[in-house]
């Protein structure tokens, strides 16, 4: 095998665990270890709910990301983001692949390999499975929008 995943980790900024807030700033690291020089390698995760749904998947791949990997490296991609889901447990997988999907060349793939959960909420309040944080406004009828009755 040319890489293997070795420990997906998560934990909030805030918190230092895997239980953390709704909107807390949270990292997921995959580390890994590379048994051969490559140089196409895409890390994949995805975030599941309690009923096993996609709710959330992004890669290296899609953010232009590309990192030669020497052999027997150990590596950790650590994907950061603000978890603007609503409480609940959830669990991700991690897969090491080539390309943008895991169909194509697939060295690694850890399904439910860790799990946190969501308490509480950081933020505005929302119903729901995600937070979308749009932008609101609110204008007068006079600025050329019609109100039909």
């Amino acid at each position: 095998m040319e890489v293997r995943i070795t420990t997906i980790r998560v934990a909030g900024e805030i918190s230092g665990s895997p239980v953390i807030q709704s909107g807390e700033r949270t990292a997921i690291d995959v580390l890994f270890t590379s048994f051969e020089k490559r140089d196409d390698v895409t890390v994949g995760i995805i975030i599941r709910d309690r009923f096993g749904q996609d709710i959330f998947g992004t890669n290296t791949f899609h953010y232009g990301i590309s990192f030669p990997f020497e052999k027997d490296g150990r590596y950790r991609c650590r994907f950061l983001m603000a978890m603007n889901i609503a409480p609940g447990k959830y669990s991700i997988s991690a897969a090491l692949h080539t390309e943008d999907v895991h169909c194509y060349e697939c060295f690694n793939w850890k399904d439910r390999a860790a799990d946190f959960e969501v308490v509480g909420q950081k933020g505005s309040y929302f119903i729901g499975l995600v937070r979308l944080e749009p932008e609101v406004s609110v204008t007068a009828d006079g600025d050329g929008m019609s109100q039909n009755g």
